[in-house]
């Protein structure tokens, strides 16, 4: 293999990397953006009901009501 060919083959990686890293990125951007612009969270908190579809964990807004403060899992101990 010749000296350019080498050369080519190993500065084509870091290349490579820095393509699929500015992919990931400006995907991520532009979600982060979308969601700061619709007020919500860029991670939804979501628990599967066993039924093949999501439910939200937690409210977006402070719970209010008999439940507000008290533990979703029950009493400690």
């Amino acid at each position: 293999m010749s000296t350019a060919a080498l050369t080519a083959y190993v500065l084509m990686w870091p290349v490579l990397v820095a393509v699929v890293l500015l992919v990931i990125g400006r995907g991520f951007f532009r979600e982060w953006a979308e969601a700061r612009r619709k007020g919500e969270d860029l991670i939804l908190r979501t628990a599967p009901t066993g039924r093949g579809e999501k439910r939200r964990l937690f409210s977006p807004r402070p719970v209010s009501g008999s439940r507000a403060g008290k533990s979703l899992t029950g009493p400690a101990g």
